[in-house]
């Protein structure tokens, strides 16, 4: 395919740098669309993860069915989903998101807030660990040694 076709059949309107024949990231590695680092998403998206995980957990040595634990979790997530839009911007918001384009004199309520929402995923994550583990001792009975 010659080099022009190639240069009418590429994206317009993203973000991103295009090689010398008119291709997004494919010699230069830049195939993100975004404009942060791809790391600082992961760690930033383990939180609300770890957090539904622990819950799932929790949930699931209450419920005592992996199937009724999954219904109830997902029912509470779409919850939380649905709260999204009163809490957005809010350290309580499940959804909160720190990529958010925001004004140059709101960059420090945002970090604020995204610490503060972290710090309460991390120990709302710990609280329902050590609740499934607290049901999970007493629905197993352990062996007298």
């Amino acid at each position: 395919m010659p080099v022009s076709d190639k240069r009418s059949m590429r994206i317009r309107g993203t973000i991103g740098k295009y090689d010398q024949n008119g291709w997004m990231g494919t010699s230069s590695g830049t195939t993100a669309l975004a404009d942060f680092s791809v790391m600082k998403m992961v760690f930033h998206l383990m939180f609300p993860v770890l957090f539904f995980g622990c819950l799932g957990f929790a949930l699931a040595t209450i419920v005592r069915s992996g199937n009724g634990a999954a219904a109830v979790l997902v029912s509470i997530g779409l919850f939380l989903w649905i709260l999204t839009e009163p809490l957005e911007g809010s350290r309580w918001n499940l959804f909160y998101n720190p990529f958010a384009q925001l004004e140059a004199y709101e960059a420090m309520v945002q970090s604020q807030t995204t610490f503060y929402n972290r710090a309460y995923l991390l120990a709302g994550s710990g609280a329902l660990l050590l609740l499934g583990l607290l049901r999970l001792q007493q629905r197993e009975r352990y062996m007298q040694g």
